[in-house]
């Protein structure tokens, strides 16, 4: 009896140092995934508290201005198949925020929403931009409502696509996202174990179309997650307040023109989530997307771009 279980425990630890042996990732330096991603539009930003904003600012100069603001665990790249059909009409600034992307962690350690609505509100001002519409994905819909009640002023039009932010509306968006990392074990688990296939399993829940999980795709996301200190910055914004006071009722004070997107088959925040924004935003139409999940920037982008572009030539 004593030298099977001797044999279980030494089979088990040979099993999990072999696991562990390739599917460990510690923090890759910053030069090193900044060689990879870097391009000839990418631009860098040093905000007043100090943050380096990763940002790309393309298209026609003198053209209505669209912000383009990205999900958790995303990046400004989930907008590139957009920008073809958009850039000969617009002027478009994209930005990854603070924890994600080429952005990663920043000195202030703020990843709470409102963090994000003052990264937008600066980089667009450092920009010289007075003027411009926001459209924005999940995390990023969260940021570009709560700009609209901040700087309504400044808004033309506002695009929330499988927007996030709704209480009670985000049961998995929390298990994938804040909440997934926010136990002891979970939370070393994602800062040091954080296997390609993991993250290969997660698309499958964001994609209809599972052709999109490339490994191009898989490994964007994954280079971003082990950015040094990204994970880190992930888990500090876990605990930022993303999910307390969420009020429903601010959602009625926009008063920008806005279009709501959704993919029908959206695995991450319920298609139902679109509703609420409808019912309580005045000037508001809403679009729902059959056959599409949760980026339909990704999966469906020439259409995405077809009704963006009709929405902002009525404005």
């Amino acid at each position: 009896m004593k030298k099977a279980l001797l044999g279980f425990l030494l089979t088990s630890t040979v099993l999990l140092s072999i696991f562990l042996s390739f599917n460990v990732y510690l923090d890759v330096p910053r030069e090193k995934i900044e060689k990879k991603y870097v391009d000839e539009s990418s631009k860098f930003m040093i905000l007043k508290d100090e943050s380096r904003i990763h940002y790309k600012d393309e298209g026609n100069k003198e053209g209505k201005v669209l912000v383009l603001v990205h999900g958790f665990a995303d990046s400004l790249f989930t907008f590139d198949y957009m920008i073809p059909e958009l850039e000969n009409e617009f002027r478009i600034v994209r930005m990854d925020f603070p924890a994600f992307g080429l952005t990663g962690k920043v000195p202030s350690s703020n990843y709470g929403p409102e963090a994000f609505v003052k990264v937008i509100h600066e980089v667009t001002n450092n920009l010289g931009i007075q003027k411009f519409s926001i459209i924005g994905n999940s995390l990023g819909g969260n940021a570009a409502w709560r700009y609209a009640l901040n700087y309504p002023e400044q808004l033309e039009g506002l695009v929330l696509i499988a927007a996030a932010g709704i209480k009670n509306e985000e049961e998995k968006e929390r298990k994938l996202g804040p909440k997934a990392v926010n136990s002891p074990l979970t939370g070393w688990l994602f800062r040091y174990v954080m296997p390609k296939f993991m993250i290969g399993n997660i698309l499958k829940n964001v994609f209809v179309d599972e052709s999109l999980i490339t490994s191009k795709n898989v490994d964007r996301f994954h280079d971003f997650l082990i950015l040094e200190g990204s994970r880190e910055a992930i888990i500090s914004r876990s605990t930022s307040g993303d999910y307390k006071n969420n009020s429903k009722l601010e959602i009625r004070n926009i008063t920008t023109p806005t279009l709501i997107i959704h993919g029908a088959n959206d695995n991450i925040i319920p298609v139902r989530t679109h509703e609420y924004f409808l019912s309580e935003i005045v000037n508001s139409k809403a679009l729902v997307y059959d056959r599409v999940g949760h980026i339909p920037m990704l999966e469906a982008p020439i259409r995405t771009s077809k009704d963006i572009k009709e929405f902002m030539n009525r404005l």
